[in-house]
């Protein structure tokens, strides 16, 4: 088979075209993919934040409702019910939202997504518990906290739907800041309920102390992935008295530290002391004279003599405290040597009435000594509402909502740009590519024409002297070699006239 010499060309010619076309291709494809990705950033960034209108109102009900709790129902009832009407309203256009979006084909995230919704719904039968009191703080703050987790596991999760970096990070970096407030939030509802009480407990501050470590780490990792934008209206707003009065509070738990290793001291103390204690088996070893209340009475006293000793350790003792500790041992070491003249007389076989005559000790001085120590170990008197710490918990919490507002708008203003640019720099392509096409063709229809059709005119010339038919004249004026081809027809031909 052959080809013409117009086909050949038109080959040659289309072949590199077509391969600069496959890679032109290529690059509109990965284009219009990023593209169409970056059109499904919207929805989860809107889906974030529907999520943090509606866990921050949920977290502004936990707290009332630690308030609620802590005083038994008698305070708070007002505010808590105007906190569901909001938290209500938040869920409702969250839900209405999920409900009128296809946010991800991502199996994994819509399976989470379903959790999290059942935990929202709930949230009503929590509430009728809460409202007759027949579930305890600590597990009404626990089903509030994993209920928000769960949500906030789907923050983080977003950026997992993307495969734009700068949007990934965006994500990962709020979902971090939405942790730490999640954590400022428990710790509102935790020291709101130890100042309605006006006690604190260990394990209280236990939590508490855990709360702001954690707190402190999440706010961090978001320092380090924030945008420098953020970062400057975080500062902003986190400053003055939104967290020196959050400070003040924390201060006041934490002066209590000293007195929470005095108190399981004195407590110590004075179990040691007491009912079961020293007094106890002294008492009944005089009237009984049995070995295990002599036995008793020596470990009672061992206990008395350390516990004393760690008390004396104590940074934060008065001059009142150490005269107290002072006269506890002195009493206790008094019982200590005649608790062994008692077990003489015993074994001498004294009238118990004589023993207990011989024995007799002045406890008093132990008694006061035992109250001042008691008095003293105060683990409350903070001076302190639980509606004040709401309330400086909760201006420190809306700033943080505000911070989250920014973050938010940040990632739908960048997610929004970077969708113009690639919807631009894809439309350009495809206009560069449709001309390159169009010059290209151009440009090799041209060069074949001026090469296919003077060869024609030629290959009619020759074919018209071939029959003897020598008037005929070849117009051909180009000045390449075909140019010079015509001109030695028109010569050979003049030669044969």
């Amino acid at each position: 088979m052959s080809l013409s010499v117009k086909s050949r060309i038109l080959l040659l010619g289309m072949l590199p075209l077509l391969i600069a076309l496959w890679f032109m291709g290529l690059v509109i494809v990965d284009d219009f993919q990023l593209m169409r990705s970056l059109k499904q950033v919207e929805p989860a960034t809107y889906l974030n934040t529907h999520i943090a209108s509606y866990i921050h109102e949920v977290q502004k009900e936990r707290g009332a409702t630690g308030v609620f709790l802590s005083s038994e129902g008698k305070k708070f009832q007002s505010e808590l019910n105007q906190q569901r009407h909001l938290t209500d309203k938040a869920w409702q256009s969250l839900e209405q939202f999920i409900s009128d979006h296809d946010i991800t084909e991502n199996k994994v995230f819509n399976q989470q997504m379903e959790q999290a919704i059942a935990l929202a719904r709930g949230i009503s039968a929590l509430r009728q518990k809460i409202d007759s009191l027949s579930i305890s703080l600590n597990d009404t703050l626990e089903q509030y906290t994993k209920h928000n987790q769960k949500w906030l596991e789907l923050t983080q999760k977003t950026a997992e739907l993307t495969e734009n970096v700068e949007i990934s990070q965006m994500r990962l970096g709020y979902a971090s800041f939405a942790k730490g407030k999640e954590r400022a939030g428990i710790e509102r509802a935790i020291i709101s309920s130890i100042f309605g009480k006006d006690l604190l407990s260990s394990v209280a501050l236990k939590k508490v102390t855990h709360l702001i470590a954690e707190e402190h780490t999440y706010f961090n990792f978001f320092k380090a992935l924030a945008t420098p934008e953020e970062l400057q209206f975080y500062q902003q707003k986190l400053s003055g008295s939104v967290t020196e009065d959050v400070q003040k509070l924390r201060d006041k738990l934490m002066s209590k530290i000293d007195n929470l290793d005095r108190n399981v001291l004195v407590f110590q103390l004075s179990q040691a002391v007491g009912f079961g204690g020293a007094i106890h088996n002294f008492k009944n070893f005089v009237l009984r004279g049995k070995e295990k209340y002599y036995e008793g009475f020596l470990a009672n006293y061992e206990v008395i003599n350390h516990t004393i000793k760690e008390l004396e350790k104590l940074k934060n003792l008065t001059s009142a405290d150490r005269q107290a500790l002072t006269d506890v041992k002195s009493v206790f070491d008094q019982y200590h040597t005649v608790v062994k003249h008692a077990k003489y007389l015993h074994q001498e076989g004294e009238a118990i009435a004589e023993i207990d005559a011989m024995v007799s000790i002045n406890d008093g001085p132990a008694v006061a000594g035992l109250k001042e120590l008691v008095e003293g170990s105060s683990l409350g008197d903070f001076g302190v509402t639980a509606a004040y710490s709401f309330q400086v918990y909760t201006k420190k919490i809306n700033a943080l909502k505000s911070v989250e507002d920014f973050i938010l708008n940040e990632m739908e203003k960048t997610g929004q740009q970077l969708s113009e640019q690639v919807q631009a720099h894809f439309y350009i392509l495809l206009v560069i590519t449709f001309l390159v096409v169009v010059v290209v063709l151009a440009g090799i229809f041209y060069v074949v024409n001026g090469i296919t059709s003077p060869l024609g005119k030629a290959i009619n010339f020759a074919q018209a002297i071939a029959r003897n038919d020598l008037t005929q004249k070849l117009e051909i004026t180009q000045k390449d070699e075909i140019g010079i081809l015509a001109q030695a027809l028109n010569n050979m031909s003049d030669n044969l006239v």
